[in-house]
Order: structure tokens, then sequence, then C-alpha cells
């Protein structure tokens, strides 16, 4: 931050000089697929679903261990000449199906679970009361979820659940069952606060995890139809080829997503000549940023070889002699 701080007329701890490397840094990665922004990695399938973690948008190539299995957008279903709803039924022999944004990782399997909320650290707001996470949705019968405040008698939608990690029993339930859930309202803390589904029986299902600084949480999810993995403790795992989230910078320890130096002092100085209406000069150095970075790619990535296209000797397209 002390090399760029300088191109932009700002000192090193002035909070200006970190929302305008976080806007930089949004600005670039969406110019390109730039190294560090996409990788290999593993999700597991649950109830049909691949539920991206936070640090992830974006899948774009998956397989298992046997094949690749396609991935389409959400239009897939809703093709003139596609194969309609997937289901359960269909098997996933057409690919996986994007499902949008969810804000927990796996919804309640069932009618009359109730949400419980576990937090590790003693939560409190600005006035030193309890912190609270605020869970919308609907329950049984498909009803939008309401609450009456105990104190004021007014009612407001979803229920609010205390954040008890300085107690003994660090959980709180919701009182009320859910049946889907729509949005979660969560305040920044200190520790992380899981979500569990409290069953009849008093059983647990995961519901999700969140960090502190998430307070609007939202997960990339897929689906993987007849895709079973009930039976497997772990889910089925499924490999990918992710992109991930742009998250901005908060501190002196986070990780950065667009690292290339000469790039980011570029960007900045691009930034400062648009907020001063320079365009032609906005242009020049915001290009000069995605030079650097397009020579970063090409030194990373390495040379690109497809893979030849070998045929059996009993195989071959029409008389042509020499494909056979």
């Amino acid at each position: 931050m002390a090399k760029v701080a300088g191109h932009t007329g700002m000192r090193v701890d002035d909070a200006r000089l970190l929302t305008a490397t976080n806007l930089v840094q949004e600005l670039l990665i969406y110019q390109g697929k730039w190294p560090g922004l996409e990788g290999r990695f593993a999700f597991c399938v649950y109830d049909g679903v691949i539920t991206l973690p936070r640090f992830y948008v974006t899948l774009i190539k998956a397989s298992d261990v046997n094949c690749v299995i396609p991935v389409h957008n959400q239009w897939f279903e809703f093709l003139g000449y596609g194969p309609g709803q997937q289901n359960s039924e269909t098997g996933w022999i057409n690919g996986i199906i994007d499902r949008g944004e969810m804000p927990v990782a796996r919804q309640p399997a069932a009618d009359e679970l109730v949400v419980r909320v576990r937090s590790f650290e003693d939560e409190r707001d600005a006035d030193g009361t309890r912190a609270q996470i605020r869970v919308f949705g609907y329950g049984n019968d498909d009803v939008w979820i309401r609450t009456q405040d105990a104190t004021t008698d007014e009612w407001y939608d979803g229920v609010k659940i205390d954040l008890r990690g300085d107690d003994s029993v660090n959980w709180a339930d919701s009182l009320k069952y859910f049946s889907s859930i729509t949005k979660v309202l969560k305040p920044a803390t200190v520790g992380r606060v899981e979500l569990t589904y409290l069953a009849a029986d008093a059983s647990e299902t995961f519901c999700a995890t969140y960090m502190h600084d998430e307070t609007h949480p939202s997960f990339r999810t897929y689906y993987l139809p007849g895709v079973d993995s009930t039976s497997l403790p772990d889910g089925l795992r499924v490999y990918a080829w992710a992109r991930r989230r742009f998250i901005p910078v908060t501190g002196d320890d986070d990780e950065m997503m667009i690292t290339n130096l000469p790039a980011l002092r570029s960007g900045l100085i691009a930034l400062r000549m648009q907020e001063t209406d320079k365009f032609r000069a906005f242009t020049e150095h915001f290009n000069a940023a995605k030079a650097f970075l397009t020579a970063e790619s090409e030194i990373y990535n390495g040379p690109i070889n497809p893979p030849m296209d070998m045929q059996d000797a009993d195989f071959g397209f029409s008389d042509v002699e020499n494909v056979r």
C-alpha cells in the first residue's frame, strides 16, 4: 500500500486509500482472467445442490472421477428446444444448472425444522445490548413468517435470534419452524456464527456458517439433478474450475485479488483521472493496467497446447483415409 499511496496523493493510513484500492481491484478483475482469479477446487453435493463458499462466484467447468459435467446457466431449462425442467427423475446427464444465489448453504430438507444459531464470542451492539441475527423465510404451509416484538408489540418480518456466545449455552433457537429461508441479516461480529436445523428428535443438520465480516450472506448455488447424496456423510464430491468472488479488503492482513503492483498503480492513477473528468487520461492509464495484467497472465499461464484428437484405427469420418 505504501508503494501505491504516492500516486493517489493520500497517506498510507488514509481510509480513502483502502476504498480507492478496492474500487480499482473491482474494476480490473472483470476485465480478464488474470492469475489467481480462477482455480481448481473440490465441492460437495448435498441434496442435489452444490453451494459455493462465499469466496467463489461462478462454476465454470465441473467433472467427477469419470467424466466432464457441462455447466448451464439459468436459461437452460427455458430454451425453446431445450430439455425443460430438470428434477431428481431426469438425472444429471444434461449437466449442472445454475440456480442463482441463496442466503444459506442448505435449505431445510423437511417441514417443522427450527433454526438454531451458535456464536462463540461476546457479540454486542454499539449500545452494549446483545447482538441478534435476523432470519427471513416461510414456515409450514408456505406461510411468510412474521413476529410480534415482545416490548413494542409491533410486527416485523422474520425472526430475531440472540447471539449468545458469552453464555455457557452458546446457542439460541428461532422458536418458529422454517420450510425455506429467503434472507439473513447479520451484524458484523467478532467471531463466526453457525446455523443448524433442529428437528423434533433433537438432531441437527448443517445450514450455514458465516464469517465475522458477512452482513448480507449470499452463496451461489448449482443443481445437479438426480444425485441423491443423503446416504453419503460428506456428500458427493465434484471437482470444478471456479472463479473467485470479489471481496473488499478491510485490513492490512486481507488478501488482495490483484497483486500486480504496476497494474494497481496505473489503476489508481486512472481512478484519479476519472474523478477529475479527464476521461482520455483515464482510458490511457486503465488500458496500461490491463496491459500489465495481460503480460503477467501470458507468463503465468504459459503456452496453451490444445489436446490432439486421437481416434481408434477402425474409426473414421466418411471416406477420408488420413483420419482412419
